[in-house]
């Protein structure tokens, strides 16, 4: 495990809840499956130990409940660090075809104090470059990031990832998109609220969205008085 070639031990009955390590384990085209032994150079063992924690008990610490809300920090940096591991651990039970360990990593990310919107991004993005079938993240992201987006600027960080395109981009046009048909909505209900939406804009319009590239400003309802 690990560039160190670290060993770890475990009973093939427990890996084999893993799809990927069961068809490795029992299956004789696979050397693992002659030598008993499976490689996994590219992964952090201190992850691993996490993950056969999950496999043996079903959870892993911390453990759901009040050991998890005793885990949660004010702390921006130890937030950052708490998440990073658990961004791991989603993308190394994805690697083992693990989806309920993604769950439960996912369930136990909402329950993490919030990261700042930068750092939420930052780590997003990691995920969404090191994982496929990713849908149970995906999901999450699609929810959180509506909550950072703010409607009156688009901070250059965002606008950077929108402009790298791929899934993170689409997924963070859909989060505006969406935004905006809630403001909308609003603008509809109540002709007099404040209600700052994107804007037609040549330099930039993604997908019709209108975020304005220049000055990474939304613009206000026509006719309101919310300027």
């Amino acid at each position: 495990m690990g560039p160190e070639r670290e060993v770890f031990t475990a009973h093939r009955d427990i890996l084999s809840k893993s799809a990927k390590f069961n068809a490795q384990c029992n299956n004789e085209h696979y050397a693992e499956g002659n030598t008993k032994k499976i490689e996994l150079p590219d992964h952090n063992p201190d992850i691993f130990t996490v993950l056969l924690e999950y496999l043996y008990k079903g959870d892993y610490w911390p453990m759901t409940g009040e050991e998890l809300s005793v885990y949660r920090s004010d702390d921006e940096d130890v937030r950052a660090a708490q998440t990073q591991r658990e961004a791991d651990l989603y993308i190394l039970a994805g690697y083992c075809q693990l989806g309920d360990l993604q769950q439960l990593v996912v369930k136990k990310i909402r329950i993490l104090k919030p990261l700042s919107a930068e750092s939420f991004l930052s780590i997003s993005k990691y995920i969404y470059d090191n994982n496929r079938g990713m849908s149970v993240y995906r999901e999450y992201f699609r929810e959180e990031i509506t909550k950072h987006l703010n409607h009156a600027t688009i901070e250059p960080w965002v606008m950077d990832q929108i402009e790298q395109g791929g899934e993170l981009a689409t997924d963070i046009f859909l989060a505006g998109r969406d935004t905006r048909k809630a403001e909308m909505s609003v603008k509809d209900e109540d002709p007099e609220a404040c209600c700052a939406v994107a804007e037609p804009d040549g330099d930039a319009d993604f997908g019709g969205w209108g975020l304005k590239k220049k000055n990474r400003k939304l613009g206000h309802c026509k006719g309101c008085n919310c300027r």
